[in-house]
């Protein structure tokens, strides 16, 4: 199932970058959704080519090419300032580096889920297979448990329920937390800064996309108090409304600029020292695009810190477990087979 949904993925992408080209060698758009969809036979072409025949513009049914939320911000994003080719190849290129972040996330978690969900699995076919068999034979030979015994008896029957009640707690945790991103209300989001990880996760988040923006609006040639007016204006985005809305509001009590970028909640310190170093750069491009590429950089490098720090503790647990069995069932019955 992955695999397919990489491949078609893929051939999406190239759907998409075929239509650029098409485009940028001045074909019509319609000749060019029609080329594609001789090329590609996706019915979605034909919808978005009805849609357009029927006065919709192209940004406005952006799904119909890719129904994903970052290709939509900033296709339409981009046609501000740039052609229609260019707006879908740079789009394009910017799910490809989201979805590129993704799967390697996704690769650095896989060995340690396997290795958690064996242990989980084995953990539940001792309590519920092995130590019922054990405790049928240790009644069978009139054989009483210590204290020490029964104690692990119990731990090892508690331990798959405590790790299942933990996930599913962390689980509900972070759908919580996507759940009060996605939405409007942000004084219930602002509380989760307060919480580790999820205040360094927020800012960072908010952090990026803001540079994203505030990149290329700097390419257009505008202000700072100019793009902060069309993101609140123009960018149908709710959080960087709201990051521009508070900074505009702070800017017109008369707080000194670097004042406020230090003091700002959505911000991280890194971004912080880049925007302020920006504002006195005659060409700050490379600047924010170095703080783009730095901190997708770090968050690789912070996953697998993660996934490196997780494992010996994860390799104590099952080395605990294993010497928990041994000393609860296998150890006493040796005992007793040795007595006999």
């Amino acid at each position: 199932m992955k695999i397919m949904k990489t491949v078609n993925l893929n051939q999406r992408y190239l759907m998409i970058e075929t239509l650029s080209q098409f485009v940028k060698q001045q074909y019509p758009l319609n000749e060019a959704l029609l080329m594609c969809y001789q090329l590609f036979k996706e019915p979605s072409l034909l919808k978005l080519l009805n849609e357009l025949k029927q006065g919709k513009a192209i940004e406005e049914k952006t799904d119909l090419l890719y129904d994903d939320i970052l290709f939509k911000e900033f296709f339409t994003f981009y046609l501000y300032r740039d052609t229609l080719d260019q707006a879908l190849i740079k789009a394009i290129d910017l799910c490809r580096q989201k979805d590129a972040l993704k799967q390697e996330i996704i690769k650095a978690f896989i060995y340690p889920t396997l290795l958690l969900g064996g242990v989980i699995s084995f953990s539940f076919i001792a309590v519920f297979y092995l130590q019922p068999q054990f405790k049928q034979f240790f009644s069978s030979f009139d054989i009483q448990f210590s204290p020490i015994q029964q104690w692990l008896m119990q731990l090892l029957f508690a331990f798959p329920f405590l790790v299942c009640v933990i996930f599913i707690a962390a689980g509900g945790i972070v759908v919580w937390f996507i759940k009060q991103l996605n939405g409007g209300n942000f004084k219930e989001l602002e509380k989760w800064f307060h919480y580790w990880p999820f205040g360094i996760v927020l800012k960072k988040y908010f952090s990026i996309k803001f540079c994203l923006y505030y990149k290329e609006f700097l390419y257009l040639g505008y202000d700072l108090h100019t793009i902060l007016d069309m993101i609140s204006q123009r960018i149908k985005d709710l959080h960087l409304q709201m990051m521009a809305f508070e900074l505009i509001e702070k800017v017109k009590t008369g707080t000194e600029l670097t004042e406020i970028i230090e003091s700002f909640l959505y911000f991280d310190s890194y971004f912080k020292l880049v925007f302020m170093l920006s504002l006195s750069r005659h060409s700050p491009y490379s600047l924010l695009d170095q703080y783009y590429e730095t901190s997708v950089l770090l968050i690789k490098t912070t996953v697998h810190k993660v996934i490196q720090g997780a494992l010996p503790i994860l390799y104590g647990f099952i080395g605990l477990y294993i010497v928990g069995i041994y000393s609860g069932m296998i150890l006493p019955m040796m005992n007793m087979l040795d007595k006999i």
